[in-house]
């Protein structure tokens, strides 16, 4: 069996939502279920269970019986009748801990995986973020030079059904499956898969615009941003990242995860290069899905200029990690925003949570995901993937961001009110706050030399 390993700081709810938007949303007619296949899933179970016994960083379990959840859900994994029950007694187990990063992700996504070239998203999107405001889909943001906005879409609108379908009977449907789960995360990937396919392809969406009217609009795919990214035993992802400079030449820089290192990084650091001139930066880390905690020290080397400052420490069973910052050179000293959103997930939650306790940064949006604690992936004996946590870990100002996230220093929570008003009122509160920080330089300039 295949064990590769990869540490990496990204719930499986991401992942999961691959899962369900790639693999499992047009499943296979089923397969007959072997006594061979119960006994890879009996197997597995095992596995999982030793595994989370060996290496949680807690010898108590956090107070879960474990050897009594063994009891419970083994002799139902003998007694399944199919993979995807044996799979859900899995989660049941991994459900007794109570935390974010552990998970199971299908084989037959892999399997997929093979088949059609390393990459299961589709090729093109429309151009639009959608997200579940108070139980409807509201468009978020709409992509510069996508057909969304050539079309007139704009943030605010809600969208009635995609593709003939109604999304608020999908949204009920899915909160009705994932009862007491991680959904926004979820909702989310379903809602934006939804406004995918192929590259020529169109999408027909009913959006309800600002005015309260109607529109059913036919809109073109484009490619979709990014190149995809495999890592060990994860389903491959789209990687990509952004810069620019935005009003008041403040230094803008957004990207979905911390993955592909040698063509992010670059990126990164030749952004960050060119902002050393700029009044304010802002880091948009808003549906983040994490990633690399490495990844993310070293861009906070351009950030903070004492030497020895660490953003968090990791908390294994017999040891402890403390995540240190390398300082360049001549890091950039101006103001710094952070934006976040309850889809910024685990490294994403570590760099917002590092840099606002070292008081390097002012974090503007809503409350982080809480998924935030390092983990590694293994392959199964039924060739399923599993994801699992090795290490607590704690904020540099000692805030468990496990179950609870970041929370900002200007909380902004979205409305359709608030996005019809102002496309983006979160980048307009840091692109504000950043105005006052060039004010208050210059009156101190100005009482020194007087």
């Amino acid at each position: 069996m295949r064990r590769m390993k990869r540490t990496l700081c990204m719930a499986v709810a991401a992942l999961a939502a691959v899962a369900v938007v790639a693999g499992c949303a047009s499943r296979p007619a089923p397969s007959v279920y072997t006594d061979e296949d119960r006994a890879l899933d009996v197997a597995s179970f095992d596995f999982v269970w030793e595994k989370v016994r060996d290496v949680h960083w807690d010898p108590g379990m956090g107070g879960v019986d474990w050897d009594a959840a063994r009891a419970d859900l083994r002799p139902l994994v003998e007694g399944c009748a199919s993979r995807r029950e044996a799979r859900s007694h899995m989660r049941a187990l991994l459900g007794r801990l109570g935390l974010s990063h552990y998970g199971i992700v299908p084989g037959e996504l892999y399997a997929r995986i093979e088949r059609e070239g390393g990459d299961v998203n589709p090729d093109a999107e429309a151009g639009l973020t959608l997200r579940a405001i108070d139980s409807t889909a509201v468009v978020t943001a709409v992509r510069a030079g996508s057909p969304a906005e050539a079309a007139g879409v704009r943030p605010g609108w809600l969208v009635e059904s995609i593709r003939g379908r109604s999304v608020g009977d999908l949204l009920d449907a899915l909160a009705e499956e994932y009862e007491g789960q991680r959904l926004r995360t979820i909702t989310a990937s379903v809602l934006g898969n939804r406004l995918q396919g192929g590259i020529g392809d169109t999408v027909v969406v009913s959006f309800i615009d600002g005015e309260g009217l109607s529109r059913e609009m036919s809109l073109p795919l484009v490619p979709r941003r990014g190149e995809p990214f495999t890592l060990g035993n994860m389903p491959a992802m789209r990687v990509w990242i952004e810069s620019r400079r935005i009003d008041g030449d403040a230094g803008y820089v957004t990207f979905c995860n911390f993955l592909d290192p040698p063509r992010i990084m670059k990126a990164y650091n030749e952004a960050m290069a060119g902002f050393m001139d700029a009044p304010g930066l802002v880091i948009d880390l808003r549906g983040n899905t994490g990633g690399m905690a490495d990844m993310v020290v070293w861009m906070c080397g351009w950030l903070v200029a004492e030497r020895g400052a660490y953003i968090g420490t990791m908390h294994l069973r017999d040891t402890e990690l403390k995540l240190v910052i390398p300082p360049r050179a001549h890091p950039y000293e101006g103001p710094v925003a952070v934006l976040v959103d309850e889809l910024s997930v685990s490294a994403a939650e570590f760099m917002a949570g590092g840099l606002q306790a070292l008081g390097r940064a002012r974090v503007f949006g809503s409350r982080t995901a809480g998924a935030a604690i390092p983990s590694l992936f293994e392959r199964l004996p039924n060739g399923d993937s599993f994801q699992y946590a090795y290490a607590d870990y704690v904020s540099a100002d000692g805030k468990h961001l496990e179950g609870s996230g970041v929370v900002p220093d200007e909380e902004i929570a979205l409305t359709r009110e608030s996005l019809l008003w102002t496309p983006d009122p979160v980048l307009a509160a840091a692109l504000a706050w950043i105005g006052t920080q060039g004010q208050e330089d210059a009156s101190g300039a100005d009482a020194g030399g007087e």
